[in-house]
């Protein structure tokens, strides 16, 4: 399971989506559950930065792919 979100990793609702599936679901996994998020980082102003801050899509594809070779 991969879960995507736009907010940061460390303590975002993402985290709390994980925890609640691992807590229910645990033994139906196969993998362990993945989180795609923002980087922890203080939110940019420059619109360069901000792509590579919230949610890059390289991230996406290299998550689906780290998930699928599990």
């Amino acid at each position: 399971m991969i879960v995507i979100y736009e907010d940061h990793l460390t303590a975002g609702f993402g985290a709390e989506i994980a925890a609640q599936i691992a807590d229910v679901g645990f033994e139906y996994l196969d993998a362990p559950i993945l989180r795609v998020g923002s980087i922890d980082t203080p939110i940019p102003f420059s619109s360069n930065i901000e792509k590579e801050v919230y949610l890059p899509i390289n991230r996406i594809e290299e998550k689906i792919n780290k998930l699928m070779s599990y």
